[in-house]
């Protein structure tokens, strides 16, 4: 039977005992019913694991028994950040979910010429990351990773382009050439793959990332929505770096 994964920010040595918040207690004791003495996984999504078993629930807060620790677990992870122009709260939700599934290392939302919602009230932007961060948290338990993927906060275009980052490309329709396997030397390469909004990139932000080492890559034959140009970004690089 699969043994179910849940998060803890604090994973201890081996015989401890860590209690887990209100949200994963819920998990377990409402969602999935989860009995005493059954085992279950911990991970802190920085790349560290460990077997545990449920121990007696008088409440509604579980506590779990570390039973032995697998650190440095850092399952799937690729060198590859995406930034994404910010969209609207379905279309930014599914492509956060996936993107950590396919093994994201960072997501950077960037606030385009064309975004929509702007995110210029600071308030409402840690709001917005929170959230994204839940979801990726979400999605690191189920896909079986050790290791979340980091959300940076919203940050402007300006501000995106003089980033740190690796071998650089846009998502673009003007080109016919996608990636190519003989450009990167080795599996640890570090990658970004810039994706405009809906609506995609100016035409200044065009010509600004090409200005800043940002080489145009088609990402298919058709035209597609923000949020799929994004997964299909990752998901070509996935399989090239795993090569």
């Amino acid at each position: 039977m699969e043994v179910k994964r849940f998060f803890s920010e604090i994973i201890t040595r081996a015989g401890s005992i860590v209690r887990l918040d209100a949200v994963q207690s819920r998990h377990i004791l409402k969602v999935l019913r989860i009995k005493s003495g059954e085992e279950v996984e911990l991970f802190d999504g920085k790349g560290n694991a460990a077997r545990a078993s449920v121990m007696n629930v008088p409440g509604n807060i579980v506590n779990v028994r570390v039973m032995d620790i697998e650190t440095g677990k850092f399952k799937g992870v690729l060198e590859i950040d995406i930034a994404l122009g910010v969209l609207k709260e379905k279309a930014m939700n599914v492509a956060i979910q996936k993107l950590s599934e396919l093994g994201v290392k960072r997501f950077i939302p960037i606030m385009c010429d064309f975004s929509v919602p702007v995110l210029n009230n600071p308030e409402a932007a840690q709001k917005k990351r929170a959230r994204w961060g839940r979801i990726s948290l979400e999605s690191t338990k189920q896909c079986g990773r050790a290791n979340s993927m980091e959300i940076l906060p919203p940050v402007k275009f300006k501000e995106f382009l003089k980033m740190d980052s690796g071998k650089k490309f846009f998502g673009s329709m003007d080109v016919p050439e996608s990636f190519k396997r003989d450009i990167f030397k080795d599996n640890n390469e570090k990658v970004i793959c810039a994706v405009g909004p809906e609506g995609g990139f100016s035409e200044k932000e065009d010509e600004e990332l090409k200005v800043n080492h940002f080489t145009p890559v088609s990402l298919g034959l058709y035209r597609l929505r923000a949020e799929t140009a994004a997964i299909t970004a990752a998901a070509i690089l996935s399989s090239l770096l795993r090569k």
